[in-house]
């Protein structure tokens, strides 16, 4: 498996308490996002999510690229593609950033791989990361599709050796 790459991370803010020696251990968390409604419904449960966790708190959001058609990359250079997955991955995922700015302890780290294996990506970073969890949104489809969590969830889940938390696309209404 070859390594997810991470290099598209906005560094966290030095916390100091007064009185404390040395700092808390950081407790962080994996949080995918596709740019769809229901994974939005993540942001929802995030505050309930951080009052369980020792502070400060590392939200790492990622957005998993796919690579360019061939006939494209043909055209481009590494550097122009790797340029073109960070612009659109970091346009995604900076909106949602914005949101949870300034909140307390908190870092936000952005991530944009670019794999054609998406939920081996997201393993393989929260392995990298030594996440203590993903938080990730299912899309919902029901019984009618004959599943419950889509292709990507179910990899995840079935894939990581840290605890899946699930959210369900109504959680942000």
């Amino acid at each position: 498996m070859t390594p997810v790459p991470s290099d598209f991370i906005i560094p966290p803010v030095a916390i100091r308490r007064p009185g404390l020696e040395t700092p808390k251990a950081m407790s962080r968390i994996l949080i995918p996002l596709d740019g769809s409604a229901a994974s939005r419904a993540v942001l929802s449960v995030l505050p309930a999510r951080l009052a369980c966790y020792r502070t400060p708190v590392t939200l790492d959001l990622v957005h998993v690229r796919a690579p360019l058609e061939a006939e494209l990359a043909r055209l481009l250079t590494p550097a122009q593609q790797d340029a073109h997955h960070r612009s659109e991955g970091l346009a995604l995922l900076e909106p949602l950033a914005a949101e949870l700015r300034g909140r307390g302890d908190l870092a936000l780290n952005l991530h944009v791989p670019v794999s054609a294996l998406v939920p081996d990506a997201l393993v393989a970073l929260a392995r990298v990361l030594g996440v203590d969890e993903i938080l990730m949104s299912t899309h919902g489809h029901g019984v009618e599709d004959k599943q419950f969590l889509g292709s990507v969830t179910s990899e995840v889940v079935r894939l990581a050796s840290v605890p899946v938390a699930l959210v369900g696309p109504g959680a942000g209404t």
